[in-house]
């Protein structure tokens, strides 16, 4: 597996989520709320998860989810789980 780094890896959380709530990705920065400011529902948080599963070979425990209030959240728990792989 080739090591991303966080400002890739934010920037494909970005164009995932930009996609599923149909926003263009420069509407979206890593610290905007996805529920109070774009919508994100738990549906979608569903959809990112199985996106970022498809992109990285992870599975991202359902827990997370909840957690998610950021982009940047996303990408600091993908990252966690990157490591434990590596």
């Amino acid at each position: 597996m080739n090591m991303v780094t966080k400002n890739e890896l934010t920037k494909e959380v970005i164009e995932i989520i930009a996609d599923l709530v149909e926003l263009e990705p420069s509407e979206i920065n890593d610290d905007t709320l996805l529920i109070d400011e774009i919508g994100v529902t738990s549906l979608t948080a569903i959809e990112i998860s199985f996106r970022i599963e498809e992109s990285w070979g992870l599975e991202v425990p359902e827990e997370n989810l909840d957690k998610w209030k950021t982009p940047n959240d996303i990408v600091e728990t993908v990252l966690g789980h990157l490591t434990k792989t590596v």
